[in-house]
């Protein structure tokens, strides 16, 4: 059994899907309490487009990424949101110099309101994701048919497609309810191709193989995928819809 077999949770390069889950737990408690409360009928009205970021992903200290989304109500329950993300480091991969993790992601889903209380509403939905990182690392190779060894700085391209399926909340806030906060989480599969370039009389070392990897391993890994995040948002100019319809 390789390393690349293991559940995502082991795979620090997976970090930004699957960080504090168990904050996560915590984090939707209030949600299901709000969803359950009392006399909840007085509907909040949902924008018809917002913007957001991806504060999960921006706060993240082992992969930092700063993402924008637009979000954008299609009908009377649901509402599609696509997004565009750069990965701007990741220090567990590249802490030398002439070391960089960086790389483009971006998002695309759709989301089905299925209840609306006077403080937010709740949706499920799909997400789908496609990331494409260049990975420039410091390696051990062997050069000239093995006639001498040299560290060479080496490209190594990590090209992720996955889809998921998601839960989450929207919740207003400040006078004007123009401010949103959106947790959510999500399970689903991703698939990862990882493909080294070193120059043609290079050999590169196993330095990281089996057990021990920290990455995902040379070619295709398919490896379940755990959402977790926060979305902070603001409603654009463009009116807002309620449960029955009406902007």
């Amino acid at each position: 059994m390789t390393f690349a077999t293991w559940p995502l949770s082991c795979l620090p390069e997976a970090l930004p899907n699957n960080m504090k889950t168990g904050f996560l737990a915590f984090l939707l408690l209030p949600v299901y309490a709000v969803a359950q409360t009392p006399g909840a009928d007085t509907l909040a009205p949902v924008p018809a487009f917002f913007l957001k970021t991806n504060l999960t992903a921006l706060l993240n200290p082992a992969k930092p990424a700063a993402a924008v989304a637009l979000d954008v109500r299609l009908s009377r329950r649901f509402s599609a949101d696509a997004g565009v993300g750069y990965i701007l480091d990741a220090p567990a991969f590249a802490d030398e110099k002439g070391e960089s993790y960086r790389g483009l992601r971006l998002r695309a889903g759709g989301k089905y309101y299925y209840r609306f209380t006077r403080y937010g509403a709740f949706h499920i939905g799909l997400e789908a994701k496609y990331q494409e990182v260049n990975h420039w690392s410091n390696r051990n190779a062997l050069r000239q048919g093995g006639q001498y060894l040299e560290i060479l700085n080496t490209r190594r391209e990590v090209r992720t497609l996955g889809l998921a399926a998601r839960a989450g909340a929207l919740f207003f806030s400040a006078r004007n309810r123009r401010l949103i906060v959106e947790p959510y989480i999500g399970l689903g599969w991703a698939v990862h191709r990882v493909r080294f370039s070193p120059p043609p009389d290079a050999e590169l070392l196993e330095e990281t193989a089996g057990f021990f990897s920290f990455e995902y391993l040379e070619g295709v890994t398919a490896l379940p995928d755990l959402l977790f995040g926060i979305h902070l948002g603001w409603t654009v100019d463009g009116g807002r819809w309620t449960a029955d319809g009406r902007r």
